[in-house]
């Protein structure tokens, strides 16, 4: 008898998916990836858990390696290895390190040995009860973890910047510092329904419930700034990597632009027909909406009114954020497709149906990395949109979309996280952001977008051109010069000497 329900308890617990929620390494190998590292963080019993997962890419200190590349491998040695009083060994040592290691697998010395560096990626976390770590993005140590305000106080989605890590938590409104996580500034809001906040340069930008943005000196004084949107905020804000713009979204279509180069301004606005419900995604120094009537549009904000670079109509509803990944745009539908498109044209490239995809999070190489409806993790080919591999069902706490790295990052609603890179790639690739190339008259695919602007700017076409007066149903004016049809029109120029104004002139 207890051999019997011993079977059953083994048969149920092979049966179910991971309580860990994560992947084993069977499972990793199978999708094309090795496992990076493996953590823990710290969440609540109780609440959301998770509520936002950031990567910040730090330029000021980056990591310093000596390289030999050899034929059958790599050898890496950093300058932060330690020696053995617990001290960095330095670059020059590691150079020394790197060369003699690779004189013994050749077993002649000579090798050329590179110095290349790697900027600090970091992966912040914050939690519902406002506890924020962050953790070294590459190795999965944790750098610092320090709580905001009152744990039973709900705690929203963090921001990054230059300055920091911005949270609001309750009422107030707290920037960490980056080295160690000490509070800096600590703002008490104007609004007790606050729940999002980007932050542009110095100004943070504060939304609530209701609509209304009211920004927050966080470095240069400038006076409070309030500004009522139409309609209730959705989603999160976004803003650009430079941190000169950032934009949020309402539930009435509209997206917002703000600007905090020198004071808080509304940039432009942009209206879709149809809803949006937390579509909306930054990258390549543009703006990516998608709306419930199935368009998703690219947004470029170089101009003061705004410019709708490309605009393009899925059919399906699109609700999720976009991936931006260099010269490729991977959409998720509400109906589980997911779409590439061409950021420099806005073409399709390739369509895959069928797999009732929820979220794209990454691309690593050739492999797009998607979570399913089902809580599966689903690999697709990143340039044809073919089937690659599907995990078992591991249920989450969020998607963490990648769009600065190869790296793909899953973090269980336990709290259980984990890093996966493609095999042998123990360096990450950063992501370079697209440029497009200068449009010319014969190839121009933006369009000047001032349904984009504020209301008091005439409408363009949806065609791209400039609206016509629906109210002139003539091409000229019939009593003025215009065309050869107006019977009205004054005679063309000839040779001939206009007559004297004097009638009786001969």
């Amino acid at each position: 008898m207890r051999l019997s329900i011993a079977s059953l308890l083994i048969t149920f617990f092979l049966a179910t998916p991971s309580c860990w929620a994560q992947l084993s390494e069977s499972e990793v190998q199978a999708l094309g990836f090795e496992s990076a590292w493996r953590s823990k963080l710290q969440i609540p019993r109780v609440g959301r858990g998770i509520v936002s997962a950031n990567l910040w890419v730090e330029s000021a200190k980056p990591r310093r390696f000596a390289v030999v590349q050899l034929p059958d491998r790599v050898i890496r040695v950093s300058a932060d290895s330690l020696d053995r009083d617990g001290k960095p060994i330095g670059i020059e040592a590691a150079k020394k390190m790197a060369g003699e290691q690779a004189s013994i697998f050749l077993g002649k010395p000579g090798s050329t040995v590179e110095e290349i560096e790697i900027p600090q990626i970091k992966l912040v976390v914050a939690a519902s009860d406002g506890l924020v770590q962050t953790l070294d993005a590459e190795t999965g140590k944790l750098i610092w973890s320090n709580s905001c305000g009152h744990t039973n106080a709900p705690a929203f989605p963090a921001a990054v910047s230059p300055l920091g890590v911005t949270l609001v938590q309750g009422r107030m409104l707290y920037l960490l510092d980056w080295a160690t996580g000490k509070q800096l500034q600590t703002h008490p809001l104007r609004s007790s329904t606050s729940n999002a906040v980007s932050v542009c340069n110095d100004i943070a930008f504060v939304s609530d419930y209701t609509g209304t943005i009211s920004t927050y000196d966080l470095g240069s004084r400038h006076l409070p700034w309030t500004y009522v949107m139409s309609g209730r905020a959705v989603g999160h804000p976004v803003n650009f990597a430079g941190q000169e713009f950032c934009a949020t979204s309402t539930d009435r279509g509209y997206t917002y632009v703000f600007s905090g180069s020198e004071e808080p301004k509304v940039w432009f606005r942009y209206e879709t027909p149809s809803a949006i419900t937390g579509s909306l995604s930054a990258g390549n120094n543009a703006f990516y909406v998608g709306s419930t009537g199935g368009v998703i549009a690219k947004i470029s904000a170089d101009s003061r009114l705004g410019s709708i670079v490309w605009e393009f109509r899925s059919g399906q509803p699109i609700t999720a954020p976009s991936l931006v990944v260099g010269n490729s745009v991977y959409v998720a539908t509400e109906n589980g497709d997911v779409i590439a498109i061409d950021d420099a044209t806005g073409n399709v490239r390739w369509d895959a149906s069928g797999y009732a995809v929820s979220t794209v999070i990454a691309r690593a190489g050739k492999q797009l990395v998607c979570r399913t409806k089902s809580d599966q993790t689903l690999i697709l080919d990143a340039d044809s949109g073919a089937y690659r591999a599907l995990s078992d069902s591991t249920p989450l706490s969020g998607p963490i979309m990648n769009q600065t790295s190869d790296r793909v990052y899953l973090a269980g609603v336990d709290g259980r996280i984990q890093c996966l890179r493609t095999v042998g790639a123990e360096l990450p690739t950063l992501v370079v952001p697209f440029t497009p190339a200068e449009d010319t008259d014969e190839n121009s695919v933006e369009t000047t977008a001032a349904s984009a602007s504020t209301p008091t700017n005439n409408a363009s076409s949806i065609f791209g051109t400039e609206a016509a007066d629906p109210m002139n149903i003539f091409e000229t004016d019939p009593l003025g010069g215009g065309s050869v049809d107006n019977p009205f029109e004054t005679p063309p120029a000839s040779d001939t000497p206009p007559a004297a104004d004097n009638p009786f002139d001969f």
